[in-house]
């Protein structure tokens, strides 16, 4: 597996190997494996996430107050704190940045993480019916390189989430 800083922006697609399983694999436009992730429990709203230099545990966490415990399996500390709404949420760095989450279309075909003031920086192109599928778009100049790995990650984290919800409402 590459790192993701070794990618040079080449398309990214997230793909659902199998429709039986709730794992997902992060693969280059030729194939080649990046990363995978891995929902496991009865509710499935933990994730663990595995890349070359990137491993980490998402956990939904709170009732009506919700939010995401993002934890680095290496080290146990968290790189951000992530409040989530069933529509979107706020991504918080420790140093005070923040990035939004939400929705860029009507049928929430389309997601992004975008700067406060709406600048898009990853977007997520949703697609298949029975194996989930995603398309990755990336603004080379706005994406942080360090904290990319993490909204890529966690981007595809909430959207199955949301999915879930969606699914559970109906």
């Amino acid at each position: 597996m590459k790192g993701l800083n070794e990618l040079e922006m080449q398309d990214l697609h997230w793909m659902q190997p199998s429709m039986w399983r709730r794992e997902y694999e992060l693969r280059t436009g030729n194939g080649e494996l990046i990363g995978k992730m891995n929902r496991r429990g009865f509710w499935r709203e933990v994730a663990e996430v595995e890349a070359v230099g990137n491993r980490w545990t998402f956990r939904r966490l709170g009732f009506f107050n919700r939010r995401i415990e993002i934890q680095s399996v290496g080290t146990g500390e968290s790189p951000a704190q992530f409040d989530y709404r069933f529509v979107g949420g706020k991504l918080i760095f420790p140093d005070g940045r923040e990035l939004v989450w939400r929705s860029s279309n009507f049928w929430s075909t389309r997601w992004a993480w975008s700067l406060p003031d709406g600048t898009p920086i990853v977007g997520f192109k949703i697609g298949g019916a029975f194996k989930i599928n995603s398309e990755i778009s990336l603004d080379p100049e706005l994406a942080d390189q360090k904290g990319l790995p993490l909204l890529i990650f966690l981007g595809w984290y909430l959207y199955l989430l949301h999915r879930d919800d969606s699914a559970a409402a109906a």
